[in-house]
């Protein structure tokens, strides 16, 4: 996911705890539709290089 939203410009407003939160959580309990509510407001342009 994270490639596929460089490759378009853009990454994800998020540490990389709360990455490996969303990752575990979705091994876990959280169903692919809540991933996606926490995810879907987070994409911001990338850097320029």
């Amino acid at each position: 996911m994270l490639t596929f939203l460089e490759a378009n410009g853009y990454q994800i407003d998020a540490t990389d705890p709360e990455l490996a939160e969303w990752i575990i959580g979705l091994s876990s309990s959280l169903t692919p539709d809540e991933l996606a509510e926490r995810i879907r407001p987070r994409p911001i342009p990338a850097k320029s290089r």
